[in-house]
């Protein structure tokens, strides 16, 4: 079994994951990465890339493990207390100024990396909180998104 991934293996699974899910994980070379991807390879009893590249083009099921170990599912109420300020602040006021001035009747807000939802939620309690007067002027839609979409669905229902 592998015990160490070169960098031009850790390229060939970063083009099958950017062909069968869209998703670019590999924008710099990571040695948290490289072992997470040997730890699966060891699981599945493939002794080479080749082969594993090959399970992972034949088999969705073992794509979505290796996105699952290979991503961050860190989140929680207001987990970056300097960026709810922020957002609070600067940014929705903003938001909802040029909405105004634009004549615009909706906003649409993006949460990114959302893991298991709490940002977002975090966001439509920071908005409900904070700017309930355009919360009657703008319907509001909150976008969140993350590369597991799994637990996006166990978020957009409010469970864990």
């Amino acid at each position: 079994m592998p015990t160490e991934i070169t960098d031009q293996e850790l390229a060939e699974i970063g083009l099958v994951i950017k062909k069968f899910r869209n998703i670019d994980l590999f924008n710099r070379k990571s040695d948290c990465i490289k072992r997470r991807i040997a730890m699966r390879m060891r699981i599945t009893n493939n002794p080479d890339i080749t082969e594993y590249c090959s399970l992972l083009q034949q088999s969705g099921p073992e794509l979505d493990l290796l996105l699952k170990m290979l991503t961050i599912h860190v989140s929680q109420f207001f987990r970056n207390p300097s960026m709810f300020e922020k957002l609070k602040e600067e940014v929705f006021p903003d938001v909802f100024s040029t909405a105004h001035n634009s004549g615009r009747k909706s906003v649409q807000i993006y949460s990114l990396g959302c893991a298991g939802g709490e940002e977002p939620y975090s966001m439509a309690i920071l908005l409900k909180e904070n700017f309930s007067s355009n919360l009657q002027k703008f319907e509001i839609n909150i976008v969140a998104i993350d590369v597991d979409s799994h637990t996006l669905q166990s978020a957009e229902l409010g469970v864990h």
